[in-house]
């Protein structure tokens, strides 16, 4: 089955959409990253940055999560078919730090409830040491606290 997904691309303040067929052949979330970075010009991600897509250009909601090396580090979903229903759908980078503090704070410096929220496994990959969380929470004044 072929998808049609409304894209637009934000890097270093260039904004780009279009509209970008999804061919039958493309199957994974891996395959679909290539294909993405072939049809849109992505740049090739550096050490230390992350390719996130959003549902929302407000709120980071994170689809998958790309190395430097070019491969998916993480992704919630199986099936790329879910991406024909996200209207548009945003690409955007970021540096891996800057995305876990973000994950951290919107989720008051709590592992509970980052895996509540269904962040914890990205959050997990990003291999941030107990000495960075703990400066983030000096830093925000938080206490996390389990419900």
């Amino acid at each position: 089955m072929r998808y049609t997904v409304n894209i637009i691309v934000s890097i270093k303040d260039v904004i780009k959409k279009m509209d970008i067929e999804i061919p039958e052949y493309i199957s994974n979330i891996q395959s679909f990253y290539l294909y993405l970075k072939e049809k849109c010009d992505l740049p090739q991600v550096n050490q230390g940055e992350v390719c996130i897509c959003s549902k929302d250009k407000n709120r980071d909601i994170t689809l998958f999560v790309i190395t430097d090396t070019e491969s998916v580090l993480y992704s919630p979903f199986e099936d790329i078919s879910m991406f024909a229903s996200i209207f548009p759908l945003y690409i955007s980078y970021c540096s891996t730090i800057a995305r876990a503090e973000e994950i951290f704070l919107a989720n008051e410096g709590s592992h509970y409830y980052m895996w509540h929220e269904g962040y914890e496994d990205e959050y997990s990959k990003y291999g941030i040491a107990k000495e960075l969380e703990e400066e983030w929470l000096q830093e925000y004044c938080l206490s996390p606290k389990i419900p």
